[in-house]
């Protein structure tokens, strides 16, 4: 049951990341700037924490870090560098993994997976060693094997339904690395990373709840 809550959850805030990237196209929203969103996957870990494990802690947490990073507290008082960016997703997704392998709990395995991951994105973009098309092909490459590692560590009690979001990233992060059709994507990337985004965690969303 945990496990499909949890299938459920990936699939709702897929969604809201999509729907954000492709809303804010069209639409000033501004309570959430880009630069507010490191710290606001922090707070969401921290939240996701909470609903799969009900640690009170991490929700009193997740809601200061998240209402803090709305405001724009810590990009004005923190130097986001080269080495704090990454970091800010690094270190959480490592102590849930740590967590993972010695509780043997899937919730902290999805976050603790996603941040790792996310983090790597974010150091290599930030330092400059992925420029132009390389970073679209890290973006959707690095949330892939996300899923990947989601599965090769949390098999067989995982299940396999992290396969279907990880192999279709990756594919999506393939082309970009190849330069498959390099004037249409460029063109309709804005639109095709979010909208993949949405379709992914909506059927995620759906066969997690179906299988409650």
């Amino acid at each position: 049951m945990n496990d499909k809550k949890n299938q459920a959850l990936v699939g709702v805030i897929l969604v809201v990341v999509g729907l954000y990237s492709l809303l804010s196209q069209w639409v000033d929203l501004p309570f959430i700037k880009i630069k507010n969103l490191p710290v606001l996957f922090v707070a969401t870990a921290l939240l996701l924490l909470y609903y799969t494990k009900r640690k009170t802690w991490a929700l009193v947490t997740g809601m200061l870090i998240g209402f803090l990073g709305i405001i724009g507290v810590f990009p004005r008082s923190i130097n986001a560098g080269t080495f704090i960016a990454p970091m800010v997703f690094i270190i959480p997704g490592s102590i849930f993994i740590i967590l993972y392998f010695s509780k043997r709990m899937i919730g902290f395995l999805i976050p603790g997976s996603i941040l790792i991951w996310f983090g790597t994105f974010v150091g290599l973009t930030v330092s400059g060693l992925a420029t132009g098309m390389m970073v679209p092909a890290l973006f959707f490459g690095s949330i892939g094997a996300a899923f990947i590692t989601m599965y090769i560590l949390g098999h067989p009690g995982i299940g396999k339904w992290p396969l279907i979001p990880g192999c279709i990233l990756l594919a999506f992060g393939f082309m970009f690395f190849m330069g498959f059709s390099v004037r249409v994507v460029t063109r309709f990337a804005p639109r095709i990373i979010p909208i993949a985004f949405i379709v992914i965690g909506f059927l995620l969303f759906i066969k997690g709840r179906k299988a409650q």
